[in-house]
């Protein structure tokens, strides 16, 4: 365990330098005490316009095995994590029965990515999900092309397909600290059902659900 942590720590000040390093320490740890507050989103195929048509002109391509993914896509993928652990963890989810979905632009180039899941997904405690629902998560568009709406794209893109496959309901969950996003989804046909707040205590989740989440949201988006 001591091992690891030092493994990430050394590639963490040989990526960012000894102040980068501090700094992307404290972001983690400001993150990580609101992470477990989330709001939840939903869309239904019966309320979603099928020809709401991706805009941005990037290609959607789905993997379902580790080796389908294109190298270029590790190597970008380092801006999030080291590979050792970007191996591992993308591992864990297909293997789980996830889907990687990867965006490219018209030069082929990758430009972000997120993931999908079926019925269950570890991280999406607050309801049972069916045969029919998905949750989109880990939504990340590659620091090069970020401020051009390519993560609402890609979205949109997912969405589009997940509910021409059959899919009735699409979930995301949104950290409250995550204003960029909160900001995203507003351009989406996402309905807000509510803020749940989550803890985890020997492997028992609680789930308390916040009756102001309207006010909460709104007051976000109003400060930012």
């Amino acid at each position: 365990m001591f091992k690891s942590y030092k493994t990430r720590l050394s590639s963490l000040l040989k990526r960012k330098g000894y102040w980068g390093a501090i700094k992307h320490i404290i972001i983690i740890l400001y993150r990580n005490k609101y992470n477990n507050e989330r709001f939840i989103f939903c869309v239904h195929s019966h309320n979603y316009q099928l020809n709401n048509v991706p805009t941005n002109n990037i290609i959607i391509k789905q993997y379902s095995k580790l080796q389908q993914v294109p190298p270029q896509v590790f190597m970008k993928a380092s801006e999030i994590q080291i590979p050792e652990i970007i191996q591992h963890n993308w591992e864990k989810k297909l293997s789980g029965g996830a889907t990687l979905w990867i965006a490219y632009n018209h030069s082929a180039e990758a430009v972000g990515l997120a993931w999908s899941v079926q019925k269950y997904h570890y991280n999406f405690p607050f309801f049972p999900l069916t045969n029919r629902d998905c949750v989109v998560f880990d939504v990340f568009v590659f620091k090069k092309f970020r401020n051009h709406g390519l993560g609402a794209s890609m979205i949109k893109s997912i969405v589009h397909q997940l509910l021409k496959s059959g899919t009735e309901r699409i979930y995301l969950d949104i950290s409250l600290w995550n204003i960029s996003s909160l900001k995203m989804i507003r351009k989406l046909n996402f309905e807000l059902l509510g803020l749940a707040k989550y803890s985890k205590k020997r492997k028992k989740t609680t789930i308390k659900w916040m009756t102001d989440y309207n006010n909460i949201y709104n007051n976000l988006m109003n400060k930012h």
